[in-house]
Protein backbone atom coordinates (compact mmCIF):
# COMPACT_ATOMS: atom_id res chain seq x y z
CA UNK A 1 0.00 0.00 0.00
CA UNK A 2 1.09 3.24 -0.93
CA UNK A 3 1.45 6.56 1.24
CA UNK A 4 -1.13 7.96 -1.10
CA UNK A 5 -3.41 5.05 -0.77
CA UNK A 6 -3.18 5.85 2.81
CA UNK A 7 -4.78 9.54 2.45
CA UNK A 8 -7.13 8.04 -0.03
CA UNK A 9 -8.25 5.25 3.02
CA UNK A 10 -8.27 8.58 5.17
CA UNK A 11 -11.19 10.10 3.16
CA UNK A 12 -13.18 7.20 3.62
CA UNK A 13 -12.14 6.92 7.04
CA UNK A 14 -12.88 10.18 8.10
CA UNK A 15 -16.52 10.41 6.14
CA UNK A 16 -17.25 7.11 8.76
CA UNK A 17 -15.67 7.04 12.13
CA UNK A 18 -15.64 9.32 14.94
CA UNK A 19 -12.56 11.30 13.52
CA UNK A 20 -15.08 13.97 12.82
CA UNK A 21 -15.50 14.89 15.88
CA UNK A 22 -13.63 17.71 16.89
CA UNK A 23 -11.90 16.05 20.38
CA UNK A 24 -10.93 12.91 18.19
CA UNK A 25 -8.91 15.04 15.58
CA UNK A 26 -6.98 16.92 18.03
CA UNK A 27 -6.09 14.06 19.73
CA UNK A 28 -5.20 12.14 15.97
CA UNK A 29 -2.97 15.44 15.49
CA UNK A 30 -1.26 15.38 18.71
CA UNK A 31 -0.32 11.83 18.23
CA UNK A 32 1.34 12.93 14.89
CA UNK A 33 2.79 16.02 16.16
CA UNK A 34 4.38 14.17 18.69
CA UNK A 35 5.51 11.29 16.28
CA UNK A 36 7.22 13.59 13.92
CA UNK A 37 8.45 16.14 16.35
CA UNK A 38 9.42 14.28 19.87
CA UNK A 39 9.91 10.42 17.52
CA UNK A 40 7.84 8.57 20.32
CA UNK A 41 4.59 8.47 21.86
CA UNK A 42 2.24 6.72 23.90
CA UNK A 43 -0.73 6.54 26.12
CA UNK A 44 0.57 8.70 29.17
CA UNK A 45 1.12 11.31 26.75
CA UNK A 46 -2.69 11.67 26.05
CA UNK A 47 -3.71 10.78 29.01
CA UNK A 48 -1.77 13.55 30.74
CA UNK A 49 -2.21 16.51 27.79
CA UNK A 50 -5.98 15.54 27.26
CA UNK A 51 -7.26 14.17 30.74
CA UNK A 52 -8.67 11.18 28.87
CA UNK A 53 -8.42 7.17 30.08
CA UNK A 54 -6.16 5.01 29.34
CA UNK A 55 -8.94 3.28 27.75
CA UNK A 56 -9.53 6.30 24.94
CA UNK A 57 -5.97 6.98 24.60
CA UNK A 58 -5.56 3.28 23.42
CA UNK A 59 -8.14 3.61 21.12
CA UNK A 60 -6.91 6.81 19.56
CA UNK A 61 -3.59 5.36 18.60
CA UNK A 62 -5.15 2.38 17.44
CA UNK A 63 -7.69 4.80 14.75
CA UNK A 64 -4.23 6.57 14.12
CA UNK A 65 -2.72 2.95 13.22
CA UNK A 66 -5.60 2.74 11.07
CA UNK A 67 -5.71 5.80 9.33
CA UNK A 68 -1.56 5.40 8.36
CA UNK A 69 -0.06 1.99 9.29
CA UNK A 70 2.90 3.10 7.15
CA UNK A 71 3.79 5.92 9.57
CA UNK A 72 3.80 4.37 13.02
CA UNK A 73 5.34 1.43 14.56
CA UNK A 74 5.36 -0.27 18.33
CA UNK A 75 8.91 -0.60 19.69
CA UNK A 76 9.01 -2.84 22.24
CA UNK A 77 11.96 -2.17 24.21
CA UNK A 78 11.12 1.22 24.67
CA UNK A 79 7.69 0.49 25.27
CA UNK A 80 6.26 3.31 23.22
CA UNK A 81 4.76 4.21 19.26
CA UNK A 82 7.68 5.72 16.63
CA UNK A 83 7.55 6.87 13.87
CA UNK A 84 8.44 4.50 10.54
CA UNK A 85 11.15 5.18 7.95
CA UNK A 86 8.37 5.82 5.47
CA UNK A 87 6.60 8.36 7.98
CA UNK A 88 4.80 11.16 6.69
CA UNK A 89 2.48 13.37 7.64
CA UNK A 90 -1.02 13.16 6.57
CA UNK A 91 -3.07 15.28 9.03
CA UNK A 92 -0.82 18.56 9.93
CA UNK A 93 1.61 20.46 8.21
CA UNK A 94 4.91 20.63 10.72
CA UNK A 95 5.75 24.07 11.25
CA UNK A 96 8.59 25.08 13.25
CA UNK A 97 7.43 28.24 14.75
CA UNK A 98 3.74 26.71 15.49
CA UNK A 99 5.78 24.50 17.71
CA UNK A 100 8.12 25.92 19.47
CA UNK A 101 5.69 28.79 20.09
CA UNK A 102 4.28 25.26 22.56
CA UNK A 103 7.13 25.17 23.88
CA UNK A 104 6.79 28.61 25.31
CA UNK A 105 2.70 28.49 25.88
CA UNK A 106 1.45 24.91 25.38
CA UNK A 107 -2.21 25.97 25.00
CA UNK A 108 -4.91 28.76 25.49
CA UNK A 109 -8.51 29.17 26.54
CA UNK A 110 -11.04 29.65 24.06
CA UNK A 111 -13.38 32.70 24.48
CA UNK A 112 -11.84 36.19 25.96
CA UNK A 113 -11.78 39.53 24.42
CA UNK A 114 -11.08 40.46 20.29
CA UNK A 115 -7.34 41.04 20.35
CA UNK A 116 -4.71 42.40 17.46
CA UNK A 117 -1.13 41.69 17.94
CA UNK A 118 1.46 43.93 16.14
CA UNK A 119 3.30 41.38 13.53
CA UNK A 120 6.56 40.99 13.51
CA UNK A 121 8.36 39.37 10.50
CA UNK A 122 9.70 36.07 11.25
CA UNK A 123 12.79 34.09 10.28
CA UNK A 124 11.87 30.99 8.74
CA UNK A 125 13.16 27.71 9.99
CA UNK A 126 12.99 24.58 8.37
CA UNK A 127 10.60 21.95 10.42
CA UNK A 128 13.09 19.37 9.04
CA UNK A 129 16.10 20.87 10.66
CA UNK A 130 14.25 21.87 13.72
CA UNK A 131 13.23 18.05 13.87
CA UNK A 132 16.55 16.55 13.37
CA UNK A 133 18.20 19.28 15.75
CA UNK A 134 15.52 17.75 19.03
CA UNK A 135 16.43 13.96 17.66
CA UNK A 136 20.21 15.38 18.57
CA UNK A 137 19.72 16.45 21.50
CA UNK A 138 17.82 13.93 23.01
CA UNK A 139 20.35 11.20 21.99
CA UNK A 140 22.85 13.43 23.21
CA UNK A 141 24.94 13.68 19.49
CA UNK A 142 26.90 15.96 17.57
CA UNK A 143 25.77 16.65 14.88
CA UNK A 144 27.78 18.51 11.76
CA UNK A 145 26.01 21.44 9.97
CA UNK A 146 26.36 23.95 6.94
CA UNK A 147 25.54 27.54 9.24
CA UNK A 148 25.86 31.04 7.59
CA UNK A 149 27.10 33.06 10.22
CA UNK A 150 27.69 36.97 10.25
CA UNK A 151 31.84 36.98 10.76
CA UNK A 152 32.38 34.75 7.76
CA UNK A 153 31.67 35.44 4.46
CA UNK A 154 30.31 31.74 3.43
CA UNK A 155 28.42 29.17 5.07
CA UNK A 156 30.64 26.74 6.77
CA UNK A 157 30.26 23.21 7.92
CA UNK A 158 31.23 22.62 11.50
CA UNK A 159 30.92 20.39 13.98
CA UNK A 160 28.13 21.19 17.08
CA UNK A 161 27.43 19.64 20.51
CA UNK A 162 23.68 21.17 21.24
CA UNK A 163 22.01 20.87 24.54
CA UNK A 164 19.10 23.33 24.43
CA UNK A 165 16.92 25.68 22.62
CA UNK A 166 16.40 29.29 23.52
CA UNK A 167 14.51 32.47 22.63
CA UNK A 168 15.29 36.01 23.15
CA UNK A 169 11.44 36.87 22.05
CA UNK A 170 12.32 37.46 18.47
CA UNK A 171 14.68 34.53 17.39
CA UNK A 172 15.27 30.89 18.28
CA UNK A 173 18.94 29.77 18.76
CA UNK A 174 20.39 26.84 19.63
CA UNK A 175 22.73 26.40 22.64
CA UNK A 176 25.65 24.19 21.66
CA UNK A 177 29.50 23.31 21.78
CA UNK A 178 30.96 24.81 18.42
CA UNK A 179 33.89 22.30 17.65
CA UNK A 180 35.41 24.93 15.45
CA UNK A 181 35.72 27.95 17.79
CA UNK A 182 36.29 25.75 21.00
CA UNK A 183 33.31 27.13 23.02
CA UNK A 184 29.56 27.09 23.69
CA UNK A 185 27.36 29.87 21.66
CA UNK A 186 24.03 30.92 19.80
CA UNK A 187 23.14 29.31 17.04
CA UNK A 188 20.25 30.76 15.00
CA UNK A 189 17.84 27.85 13.67
CA UNK A 190 16.71 29.90 10.74
CA UNK A 191 20.57 30.45 9.40
CA UNK A 192 21.33 26.59 9.31
CA UNK A 193 21.51 25.75 5.81
CA UNK A 194 22.29 21.98 5.99
CA UNK A 195 22.81 19.09 8.18
CA UNK A 196 25.65 16.16 8.03
CA UNK A 197 26.40 13.31 9.86
CA UNK A 198 25.96 12.66 13.66
CA UNK A 199 28.40 10.92 16.12
CA UNK A 200 28.41 10.23 19.57
CA UNK A 201 28.42 13.21 22.23
CA UNK A 202 31.63 14.59 23.36
CA UNK A 203 30.12 17.11 25.91
CA UNK A 204 27.25 17.74 28.12
CA UNK A 205 25.11 20.51 29.32
CA UNK A 206 27.48 20.83 32.49
CA UNK A 207 30.22 21.64 30.97
CA UNK A 208 27.97 25.37 29.67
CA UNK A 209 29.10 27.16 32.58
CA UNK A 210 27.32 30.35 31.12
CA UNK A 211 24.18 28.32 30.60
CA UNK A 212 24.26 26.93 33.98
CA UNK A 213 24.69 30.22 35.80
CA UNK A 214 22.36 32.82 36.80
CA UNK A 215 22.78 36.46 37.15
CA UNK A 216 20.36 38.76 39.71
CA UNK A 217 19.07 41.68 37.84
CA UNK A 218 17.92 44.17 39.87
CA UNK A 219 15.51 46.94 38.08
CA UNK A 220 14.23 49.77 39.68
CA UNK A 221 12.63 53.11 37.68
CA UNK A 222 15.08 55.50 36.52
CA UNK A 223 16.37 57.89 38.87
CA UNK A 224 15.05 60.94 36.09
CA UNK A 225 12.05 60.26 36.54
CA UNK A 226 9.32 62.16 38.45
CA UNK A 227 7.89 60.27 41.43
CA UNK A 228 3.98 59.98 39.86
CA UNK A 229 6.47 58.63 36.75
CA UNK A 230 8.14 56.28 39.22
CA UNK A 231 5.26 55.09 40.57
CA UNK A 232 3.35 54.20 37.35
CA UNK A 233 6.95 52.28 36.46
CA UNK A 234 6.50 50.27 39.68
CA UNK A 235 3.12 49.50 39.15
CA UNK A 236 4.11 48.75 35.54
CA UNK A 237 6.69 46.06 36.42
CA UNK A 238 5.57 44.41 39.64
CA UNK A 239 8.28 46.61 42.07
CA UNK A 240 8.27 45.84 45.82
CA UNK A 241 10.03 48.63 47.74
CA UNK A 242 10.69 50.44 44.40
CA UNK A 243 12.65 47.68 42.75
CA UNK A 244 12.59 43.79 41.45
CA UNK A 245 14.94 41.23 41.50
CA UNK A 246 14.83 38.94 37.98
CA UNK A 247 17.04 35.51 38.07
CA UNK A 248 18.69 35.13 34.44
CA UNK A 249 21.08 32.96 32.93
CA UNK A 250 23.90 34.47 32.57
CA UNK A 251 24.17 33.09 28.65
CA UNK A 252 20.88 34.89 27.76
CA UNK A 253 21.93 38.02 29.93
CA UNK A 254 22.82 40.40 26.67
CA UNK A 255 19.74 39.20 25.00
CA UNK A 256 17.75 40.26 28.38
CA UNK A 257 19.17 43.86 28.59
CA UNK A 258 18.95 44.39 25.01
CA UNK A 259 15.06 43.37 25.15
CA UNK A 260 14.35 45.82 28.01
CA UNK A 261 16.20 48.46 26.29
CA UNK A 262 18.04 48.63 29.70
CA UNK A 263 21.28 50.77 29.92
CA UNK A 264 23.97 50.32 32.86
CA UNK A 265 24.97 53.80 32.57
CA UNK A 266 21.53 55.53 32.58
CA UNK A 267 22.99 57.50 29.68
CA UNK A 268 19.38 57.20 27.63
CA UNK A 269 16.11 59.45 28.11
CA UNK A 270 14.55 58.41 31.25
CA UNK A 271 10.79 58.60 29.43
CA UNK A 272 12.20 56.61 27.10
CA UNK A 273 14.59 54.49 28.90
CA UNK A 274 11.89 54.27 32.04
CA UNK A 275 14.17 51.59 34.02
CA UNK A 276 17.60 51.22 35.35
CA UNK A 277 20.00 48.43 36.43
CA UNK A 278 20.36 48.93 40.52
CA UNK A 279 23.41 46.69 40.11
CA UNK A 280 24.79 48.06 36.57
CA UNK A 281 27.94 47.90 37.62
CA UNK A 282 28.14 43.72 38.14
CA UNK A 283 26.12 43.33 35.14
CA UNK A 284 28.54 45.75 33.36
CA UNK A 285 31.05 43.69 34.36
CA UNK A 286 29.62 40.32 33.60
CA UNK A 287 28.46 41.56 29.95
CA UNK A 288 32.10 42.56 29.26
CA UNK A 289 33.43 39.45 29.93
CA UNK A 290 31.96 38.07 26.88
CA UNK A 291 28.40 36.63 29.05
CA UNK A 292 25.76 36.10 26.30
CA UNK A 293 28.04 37.86 23.38
CA UNK A 294 28.90 34.09 22.46
CA UNK A 295 26.91 34.42 19.10
CA UNK A 296 27.32 33.55 15.51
Amino acid sequence: MTHVDCVNKETLWVTKMAIRRWEVRQRLKFIENRLFWEGRVNRSDLTDFFEVSAIQASGDIARYQELAPLNVAYDASRKCYIPTPEFSPILVNPDAESYLAQLVEISKGDGGPVISVVETPQRCIDPNVLRKVLAVMRESLDIQLMYQSMSRPRPTWRWITPHALSSDGRRWHIRAFCHTDGMFKDFLLARIIGLGDTREGSLTSIADIKWNSFVDVIIAPHPGLSPEQKDVIECDYGMAGGKRTISVREALLFYFIKNLGLDCTNAGKPEEQQLTIVNGAEIDRILSGGASRATD
